[in-house]
């Protein structure tokens, strides 16, 4: 986690840690461990590129979250986000989830564009996570039920 913190950011502007913003993305992916996330790491060798996590929806027993998605600048465009969001749809198939869901800031053009590529339905509610934040959140679920 630390070689991704050091050389890292987040992409979005919703109050979340931004690009510039190493610490905070540190601090986030550091708090998602602590409440029981799974972080999934893709590595080139020995360096790690990429970072997705996911945890269980507590409003929606039947969901799996799918949280912050992250591939570093030099590792993008290689279909590491894809494989990174296929290996935590298997995990939650894996734990008997229904649904992967996932949440984007409405300027989050590329997110929206990958989760839309792959099979992803758009949603208009709010997320359930932060209510706060609805406004400036598209919500996507995807049927993975085998």
């Amino acid at each position: 986690l630390d070689a991704l913190a050091k050389g890292a950011g987040m992409l979005n502007g919703s109050g979340e840690p931004g690009p510039e913003d190493d610490a905070g993305w540190h601090e986030c992916l550091s708090k998602r461990v602590i409440d029981g996330n799974i972080i999934l790491i893709a590595y080139d060798g020995e360096t790690p590129v990429a970072a997705g996590s996911g945890k269980p929806n507590p409003y929606k027993a039947d969901a799996y979250v799918l949280h912050s998605l992250w591939v570093t600048p030099d590792a993008r465009g290689k279909g590491i986000a894809k494989l990174l969001n296929a290996a935590r749809v298997k995990y939650a198939q894996q734990h008997g989830y229904k649904y992967a869901q996932a949440c984007c800031n409405i300027r989050n053009e590329k997110s929206m564009r990958l989760y839309r590529s792959l099979g992803y339905t758009e949603m208009p509610q709010p997320s359930e996570f932060r209510p706060a934040q609805a406004a400036h959140e598209v919500v996507f679920y995807l049927a993975i039920a085998g």
